[in-house]
């Protein structure tokens, strides 16, 4: 039932971004969050941080996401080098200070044309259900000559995971890069911190959850990429998925 639902959303949303794929390519940055949603992008304001165009903008979007066993997806439509990925408790961060990291590094030294997905570190425990939260993705590209800073960020409204329902986007955990589709697998924080992984490190701090839980998430997520990368990746190419799935 689950990858036959997937699989369902998987055609539904190719088929209708095929029609809107360039446009939506003309409204990010280099890199954009392909999941949780990020907030507006202009062009003119992307090298300004913390949050880019958005950063003085009222938040009208906030995305449920779960305090355990979470995920955030990337799409990238130009290189980019340097990923790092922040996070802010407050209600409306508006400097750089407002923001902590959630993982010990970079998640990646380096992003090619495509979509990736990794693992969330936990909240930490005096993080509770109902509070507030922003996560900052910030990452070098070319702009012009130059190779600067680009900020965006995703509002986020922290739920318990058992009241997290991983449908829409939030399901569409794979990796794809440009001419070629990536393994099935997406790097845990505990491969991370067994040495497995070295472009995705794990977090500190966190809550404690369960194995199980860890486990059935992952499992979830390999299915779902099993499903969909094979509707998808003879239909538009693996660096247009990312793309066509918005």
């Amino acid at each position: 039932m689950l990858l036959t639902s997937i699989s369902a959303l998987a055609l539904a949303s190719l088929t209708a971004a095929q029609g809107h794929g360039e446009q939506f390519a003309q409204s990010m940055g280099p890199v954009a969050f392909l999941w949780p949603q990020d907030r507006p992008w202009a062009d003119d304001d992307d090298n300004t941080g913390p949050c880019g165009a958005g950063a003085s903008a009222a938040i009208h979007n906030r995305t449920n996401f779960p305090l355990t066993g979470g995920h955030i997806a990337l799409v990238a439509k130009d290189e980019a080098w340097g990923i790092r990925v922040r996070i802010s408790y407050q209600n409306n961060p508006t400097s750089e200070d407002d923001f902590e990291d959630i993982f010990t590094g970079n998640i990646s030294a380096e992003a090619d044309k495509g979509h990736a997905c990794y693992q969330f570190p936990d909240i930490p425990n005096n993080v509770r259900e109902g509070q507030n939260g922003t996560i900052q993705l910030e990452y070098n590209a070319i702009d012009g000559t130059q190779n600067i800073s680009h900020f965006v960020c995703a509002d986020v409204y922290f739920v318990e995971r058992n009241q997290f329902q991983n449908t829409g986007f939030s399901a569409m955990c794979f990796n794809t890069t440009e001419g070629e589709i990536a393994p099935d697998s997406t790097p845990t924080t505990q491969e991370v911190a067994d040495g497995k992984i070295s472009d995705a490190p794990s977090g500190s701090g966190a809550r404690s959850s369960s194995a199980a839980t860890s486990a059935a998430a992952t499992s979830e997520s390999k299915n779902a990429g099993s499903a969909v990368k094979a509707v998808l990746g003879g239909a538009i190419g693996a660096a247009g998925i990312a793309l066509a799935l918005i």
